[in-house]
C-alpha cells in the first residue's frame, strides 16, 4: 500500500494538483483548479485507507487520530515530494485529504507578492499576520517571507508549525523547524522558550487562543519579527479573529497592545479565471503607522 500512496501522489503532481482526497469505496479524487477529477486507480477499501494512517503516521500521531479522530502530519513521498495530510473519520472509518505542496518554496516576486509584503521581510520588528480562506496558500506566502529574509538577510529564523511542512535550507540566514507535539508541547509554550533562544524571526502556524496571542505579542514587544498565519476572509475578518479570542472585558487591552507595536495584515485570495482554474493570489495590505518607524 506504501508503493500506491507513493504512486497517487506521483499522479497527482504529473496533472497538476492541489489536493487529493482519500475515502473508502472510492477513486482518489484529484483536484485541478476548481474541478475535482476521479483518478485512474481501484476504489480503497476500509484495509486501504488504514495501511495509509500507518505509513504516513508515527505512533503519537496515530494516537492522536484514534483519540480526537482527525490528525494533521506533513509527509515526504518517496519521489521526494511534500504534502501536508488531514486524516479523519466518517463512519468510524479513515479518510484523508492531501494538500500537495509546491516542489520548491516560491519566491515572493513569483507569488506576485514582493511589492507589497517584501518591505516585512527587512524589518527587526514588528506582527505579520497573513489571512485568507481556506486552501488560498497562507502557508505557501509566509514560506516565501522565510526565503526572502534566508537569502537576503542574517537572521536566527524560528518557525513554529503544525505540522512542518516547506522545509528550509540554511542561507544568509539559520532556520530552525519545531513541530507542536513533536518538538514543542504547544505553540504558546515555544514561544515563551523562542524570546530566550535568541530568535530575531519568529513563524507561527496557527494562533487559536489567547495564551498563545499574548506570548506572540510579548515577542514583537521585545523586539522580534513575528509572522502568524490565520484563516480569515479578509483584513478586517483578521482583526475580529484576533480580538475574539480574548473575553470581551479584555479586548481593549488587545486593541492598545496592538497599536504600539508595529502590526500589519496581508489578505490574500486566488484570481479565478473564466474557466474556473486557480491562477496566483492576489494580495490586499493594511498597515499601522509605526511600520514606516520601525527598524
Amino acid at each position: 500500500m506504501n508503493s500506491v500512496l507513493d504512486e497517487i501522489l506521483k499522479e497527482a503532481r504529473k496533472a497538476g494538483a492541489g489536493n487529493v482526497h482519500l475515502t473508502v469505496n472510492c477513486p482518489p479524487v484529484m483536484r485541478i483548479g476548481q474541478k475535482i477529477e476521479k483518478m485512474k486507480f481501484p476504489a480503497l477499501t476500509a484495509t486501504d485507507t488504514l495501511n495509509i494512517i500507518l505509513y504516513v503516521m508515527n505512533e503519537a500521531q496515530r494516537e492522536e487520530f484514534e483519540t480526537r479522530g482527525e490528525a494533521e502530519v506533513a509527509f515526504t513521498a518517496a519521489d521526494g515530494g511534500r504534502c501536508r495530510i488531514s486524516a479523519y473519520k466518517q463512519g468510524h472509518l479513515a479518510a484523508l485529504a492531501v494538500r500537495i505542496l509546491k516542489e520548491q518554496i516560491p519566491s515572493l516576486t513569483e507569488l506576485g507578492a514582493m511589492e507589497q509584503a517584501g518591505e516585512f521581510c527587512k524589518k527587526r520588528q514588528g506582527f505579520v499576520v497573513v489571512t485568507g480562506g481556506s486552501g488560498c496558500g497562507k502557508t505557501t506566502t509566509i514560506a516565501a517571507l522565510i526565503r526572502e529574509i534566508n537569502e537576503s538577510e542574517q537572521r536566527m529564523i524560528l518557525t513554529i508549525e503544525r505540522p512542518v511542512e516547506y522545509l528550509h535550507e540554511n542561507k544568509n540566514s539559520v532556520v530552525i523547524q519545531r513541530e507542536i507535539g513533536t518538538d514543542a508541547e504547544s505553540a504558546a509554550a515555544a514561544l515563551k522558550a523562542a524570546v530566550r533562544e535568541d530568535m530575531d524571526v519568529i513563524v507561527v502556524s496557527e494562533v487559536e487562543d489567547a495564551q498563545t496571542l499574548n506570548a506572540l505579542l510579548t515577542a514583537v514587544e521585545t523586539g522580534h519579527l513575528v509572522f502568524a498565519e490565520l484563516p480569515a476572509a479578509d483584513i478586517a475578518g483578521a482583526v475580529e479573529e484576533l480580538t475574539a479570542l480574548y473575553p470581551e472585558s479584555e479586548r481593549a487591552l488587545l486593541k492598545a497592545r496592538l497599536s504600539r507595536v508595529p502590526f500589519a495584515v496581508v489578505a490574500q485570495r486566488f484570481a479565478i479565471e473564466e474557466e474556473g482554474s486557480r491562477t496566483t493570489a492576489q494580495f490586499k495590505v493594511l498597515k499601522n503607522k509605526l511600520w514606516d518607524q520601525a527598524l
